[in-house]
């Protein structure tokens, strides 16, 4: 084509391109993580490329119906949709009006202790018409939608969720569920504290993606104070991140350790989507987990046995000793052998223990905003300062450092 464009005489033919050749896409974890932040910060711009390419794509394939066409487009837009959940679409065609309660935490509520048991009951909630699907599924939950709207990796399957597929799997089990539904109060229960602290924009894609408007979400909160505490203790505990910050780093500023300790803001954001009148609000301290999940879906909390709890506190010396061995550079694999032996060596050890006063403080700081989320839903704060008991003595200095030579 330039040939004939300039006037040039004859060229020689070009050479053939190798049948395999060794140009491929750059894909390093660094790749993906400028791509998500470029799809989180343009949101609005991708959603208007995605539109406006649509059309265009549709066409590349040849000649069509004007229904595929359609479907087509829609598919085209829908996938950039998929690769960047903030991107604001029409809402999807609601495929059944089968009711779904969506439990979403937060951590350390008693989640997997839930999962666990709703998964290995199934049949038997099954048989008073509560549905527990095997969709969407890391581990005993439904994981992989939350995974999906984070971007973030299965760690067991080891691919990259998308919303799409994920929301089409969930479609299909509940139209079939609603097909050989049994009686009409039959209601689906799904669950993922990986949900509780998502932002406006992920929430709002999920609402989209779900094929039922008719949700309620489950929200389990706990004394701030506690909740703290074990989160920082599952960090810290962990042999193979880097997570090595002192506790004291957090007791001013909780929601630095964890978006769940900032619960006002999560909480009042699921409302602002769904519909305060579709939050089912929970204290962990007022009952136990499954009596909570049990009660959501109205079953009796006597339905199923409790398991044997599976989530420990982890012993003050425990916790410390792995962050030392953290500050110093210890390879994963090396802490992972120190933390067993560690565990063996303070079996039954006491947890960390702040004391009353500094308890009484992370109240006082999330008083205002918990009042304000309580009070909207016609409750009394239960986690004031003063609800926090006298005589909490601190734990003393637990020499560290001598302790992890000495395990070492």
């Amino acid at each position: 084509l330039f040939q004939r464009h300039t006037g040039l005489p004859d060229l020689p033919p070009p050479p053939r391109a190798p049948e395999a050749n060794r140009h491929e896409k750059l894909a390093t974890d660094k790749n993906r993580d400028f791509a998500e932040r470029f799809r989180a910060g343009n949101a609005n711009f991708l959603a208007e490329v995605a539109e406006a390419r649509a059309e265009t794509l549709a066409r590349l394939s040849g000649p069509e119906t004007a229904e595929e066409g359609a479907g087509r487009r829609a598919a085209a837009v829908t996938q950039t949709q998929v690769e960047s959940p903030a991107i604001a679409t029409q809402p999807a065609r609601r495929q059944t009006d089968l009711p779904l309660i969506l439990h979403i935490g937060a951590h350390k509520t008693g989640t997997t202790l839930v999962q666990k048991t709703f998964h290995q009951h199934r049949a038997k909630l099954a048989r008073h018409d509560v549905i527990y699907p095997d969709t969407n599924r890391f581990h005993f939950a439904q994981h992989r939608l939350a995974f999906a709207l984070k971007g973030k990796r299965d760690p067991s399957k080891r691919d990259l969720p998308r919303l799409e597929a994920e929301a089409a799997e969930l479609a299909g089990a509940m139209v079939g569920v609603r097909a050989g539904a049994r009686a009409s109060d039959t209601r689906v229960f799904l669950s993922s504290e990986a949900f509780f602290e998502l932002g406006r924009d992920r929430i709002e894609a999920l609402h989209r993606a779900l094929p039922t408007r008719n949700v309620s979400i489950l929200a389990v909160l706990r004394r701030p104070d506690t909740l703290l505490l074990s989160i920082y203790n599952q960090k810290m505990k962990g042999p193979r991140n880097r997570f090595s910050s002192p506790i004291d780093e957090f007791w001013d500023h909780p929601e630095r350790l964890s978006g769940d300790l900032d619960m006002a803001r999560c909480v009042e954001t699921w409302a602002s989507v769904f519909g305060r009148d579709r939050i089912l609000l929970r204290c962990y301290e007022d009952a136990g987990p499954l009596e909570i999940a049990l009660g959501a879906v109205g079953l009796p909390a006597d339905l199923v046995t409790e398991p044997k709890r599976l989530n420990r506190s982890t012993p003050a010396a425990v916790a410390e000793i792995i962050r030392l061995a953290k500050v110093r550079g210890m390879d994963p694999e090396e802490r992972e052998g120190l933390l067993r032996r560690a565990m063996r060596h303070h079996k039954g050890g006491a947890p960390f223990e702040p004391g009353t006063e500094r308890r009484r403080s992370v109240l006082a700081a999330m008083q205002p905003d918990l009042d304000r989320l309580f009070a909207q839903f016609g409750m009394e704060n239960p986690y004031r300062p003063e609800t926090v008991p006298d005589g909490l003595v601190p734990t003393p200095d637990l020499g560290a450092e001598h302790l992890l030579n000495e395990l070492l």
